[in-house]
């Protein structure tokens, strides 16, 4: 867990919410890729 201190910091960052937004749609693309890539469920 990151320590309150150290999310100020972050959160005072001015590049910070760009950072993370891209972030979150780099994990989202890569999860997407792993998904696609999974076998198909046989029903």
């Amino acid at each position: 867990m990151i320590p309150i201190t150290t999310s100020l910091r972050l959160l005072a960052l001015p590049t910070y919410p760009l950072e993370f937004f891209q972030q979150v749609i780099t994990i989202s693309l890569e999860t997407m890729k792993v998904v696609r890539n999974l076998p198909k469920l046989e029903t």
